[in-house]
């Protein structure tokens, strides 16, 4: 593989990971960690298959959210490994409202390590680091 080939794998991961967690079923974002995965979400991190089924498995407050992710860069560590950076401004939507995207929560930035694992690519570390959070005000 050359190094191309991987930033273009990884960076499709991630951003298949982000839509996955911002879709209806949240648990499928599972299948895109390895078993020993580390995810950091609003400070908290899970270990592992289980505290991450079990961070997924939190009801939202809002009824609908979407990543728009930005300046994705990833860098090949070697043929197994690969890191990258990502920045996201956040949108949600609330209650009343199903589905309907109605406020911007806020902007931040993903840490990411990649492994490559006998089913391909899959995220190691995922850490969200907020760098701006919006009051609850409507914009739309």
């Amino acid at each position: 593989m050359t190094e191309a080939t991987i930033e273009a794998a990884c960076a499709h991961v991630l951003v298949e990971l982000v839509r996955t967690l911002d879709g209806p079923d949240r648990a499928a974002a599972l299948a895109f960690f390895t078993d020993d995965a580390a995810w950091c979400r609003n400070g908290a991190w899970s270990h592992g298959q289980d505290e991450i089924r079990a961070a997924l498995s939190v009801p939202r407050a809002h009824t609908a959210q979407r990543h728009l992710l930005a300046n994705v860069l990833i860098r090949t560590q070697s043929v197994d490994l690969a890191s990258g950076e990502a920045d996201f401004t956040l949108y949600r939507g609330t209650a009343g409202k199903p589905g309907l995207i109605t406020e911007m929560a806020g902007i931040g930035g993903f840490t990411v390590h990649f492994r490559r694992e006998a089913a391909g690519w899959r995220v190691a570390v995922l850490e969200g680091r907020p760098v701006l959070v919006f009051p609850r005000e409507k914009v739309f």
